[in-house]
């Protein structure tokens, strides 16, 4: 993972050194380079001079023509075509991971769960133990929002029991009884793990986390958290 993010970190180098040479033999480009950042450069300094914060039209026009020059260039338009592909790749990649998961865990379940409580919103937020509820396998899906599972307001049977969250953008906070062993495997393009047993806080860029909580193997109850998100942070709190 560390070598992927070194040729990712060369790749835009390079093409951030293409571009800009690009814009050199390219006299109109750089023409309207030139008079975008004169504009913004202009209307900043205005502004500082009036002590004021205010945007004005010539500003925005600035900024227009900077990235009308920048996006005219080759060599940004290809890389954004393989930041795109490597963004769906990986959108594909943690689809084809969450579904496997998903199975086994379903065929774990035809043997010893019955009920799976599954939850499917695009906006919104999920909230589980505001008040005392009975426990059964959480399954959910999301577009944007936040989720929160709180489990001190449950009683979780023993052995191990799951909970499965997939989403594109949101943050998420899952509470957990200090008694209960945590299984956690934690997947985001971008995202950050707050975790008490972690010496600090975790980033993740295209990569995946997977943790065992000190006490899991001997406790008697366990949660296992699957989390896959393309943004957003995740927060364990034990109580």
């Amino acid at each position: 993972m560390k070598g992927k993010r070194q040729l990712y970190a060369r790749l835009l180098m390079i093409f951030m050194l293409a571009t800009v040479v690009e814009l050199l033999f390219q006299r109109s480009l750089f023409i309207l380079l030139i008079v975008g950042f004169s504009l913004v450069f202009l209307m900043h300094r205005r502004n500082k001079l009036n002590h004021t914060r205010q945007r004005s039209f010539l500003f925005w026009a600035g900024v227009v023509c900077i990235i009308l020059a920048i996006g005219g260039t080759i060599s940004f338009r290809i890389g954004v075509l393989i930041v795109l592909i490597v963004f769906i790749r990986h959108l594909l990649k943690m689809k084809r991971t969450a579904d496997l998961i998903s199975v086994q865990i379903k065929e774990a379940e035809a043997i010893h769960k019955d009920t799976v409580v599954s939850k499917n919103k695009i906006i919104g937020e999920y909230h589980f133990g505001e008040s005392p509820f009975e426990w059964n396998d959480i399954n959910i899906q999301f577009g944007i929002g936040d989720v929160i599972i709180d489990l001190g307001n449950t009683v979780l049977p023993p052995g191990e029991n799951t909970a499965i969250i997939r989403g594109l953008v949101g943050d998420m906070r899952i509470v957990v009884p200090v008694d209960v062993g945590v299984a956690l495997d934690y997947s985001a393009f971008s995202g950050q793990l707050n975790y008490p047993e972690s010496d600090a806080v975790k980033t993740l860029r295209q990569e995946t986390l997977v943790h065992y909580s000190e006490n899991y193997h001997e406790a008697t109850y366990k949660i296992k958290l699957v989390v896959s998100v393309i943004v957003g942070e995740l927060e364990v709190m034990h109580v």
